[in-house]
């Protein structure tokens, strides 16, 4: 999986395959992203179509595709990078 990302005037991209994460970007957001991707958070997961039934999962964003898609949907929330879900890397 491939996005692209956005940091002010900088662009770049997160790939991640196999629980690693490869973060290119200039700068040192690039750092910040990277340290955000491997520090361990929690998950609120829903377990049915309840408000109030849901686990909490407290792993590493690069754990698992999930938890990795999770934490881009917070990227610009916390960092304040653009996560560009539509992006097609050149071939």
């Amino acid at each position: 999986m491939i996005v692209g990302i956005q940091f002010g005037e900088l662009n770049g991209t997160i790939e991640y395959n196999d629980s690693k994460a490869v973060v290119n970007i200039e700068g040192p957001v690039k750092n910040d992203i990277e340290r955000y991707l491997h520090t361990s958070r929690k998950y609120w997961i829903p377990e049915s179509q309840r408000i109030d039934d849901f686990r909490i999962d407290t792993a590493k964003p690069v754990d698992s595709l999930t938890y990795f898609e999770l934490a881009l949907c917070t990227l610009f929330d916390k960092l304040g990078v653009y996560v560009d879900w539509y992006f097609k890397p050149p071939k």
